[in-house]
């Protein structure tokens, strides 16, 4: 491996903590509403924002939004059973603030 790459992925990781370089992660608030996308595997990471739920759905990654980490970090063992799926339902808009993606974890 060369120094370049290295440094590359010791940055990536001071970042995104914890993750496999080459991952790539998606908005959760760029999936299709209402559709669900089975979850294959879920840990908790830690990134530059602190520690948060990174699903893994087939090929995509995703981190949940940190309000959901605390309610669902006991659960991840569930998750992982690949008998639940991801569900984005829609965003709540606030005034003066960005919105906030609603989603649902739901039996397949």
């Amino acid at each position: 491996m060369d120094v370049a790459f290295e440094k590359a992925e010791g940055i990536l990781h001071s970042i995104y903590g914890d993750v496999e370089f080459g991952e790539t992660h998606y908005e959760i608030e760029g999936f299709t509403f209402n559709t669900v996308f089975p979850i294959t595997n879920a840990n908790l990471k830690k990134g530059k924002f602190g520690t948060a739920i990174l699903l893994e759905l087939n090929d995509q990654f995703v981190y949940l939004p940190q309000r959901s980490t605390e309610v669902l970090k006991d659960k991840l063992n569930y998750l992982k059973d690949q008998i639940y799926g991801l569900k984005v339902t829609g965003l709540k808009e606030y005034a003066n603030l960005s919105p906030s993606v609603l989603f649902e974890i739901v039996e397949l």
